[in-house]
């Protein structure tokens, strides 16, 4: 049984609906592959960004900054850890 779709706004566009248009039935681990993927220059699906799935374009968007500023911020305390080895 799957739970109740859960309602949701955004301000910023004006849309609403009851599916996350960033997660739309998209597995986590499938996202951070396709991250890891684009990282690399292969895009999730066959094409160039004009044949890409939208809702693959809005998750690599959304989830993009974040695996970036924990890179960054794991890179930091590696050095700081490093540091205080010193």
């Amino acid at each position: 049984m799957e739970p109740e779709p859960i309602q949701w706004r955004d301000d910023l566009d004006d849309v609403e609906g009851t599916e996350c248009p960033v997660f739309i039935r998209q597995n986590y681990q499938e996202i951070f592959l396709a991250w890891d993927m684009l990282d690399k220059g292969v895009p999730p699906a066959a094409g160039g960004w004009a044949q890409q799935p939208y809702h693959w374009i809005q998750a690599l968007q959304a989830i993009g900054p974040e695996i970036i500023r924990a890179e960054r911020e794991r890179i930091e305390m590696m050095k700081k850890r490093h540091e205080e080895n010193d």
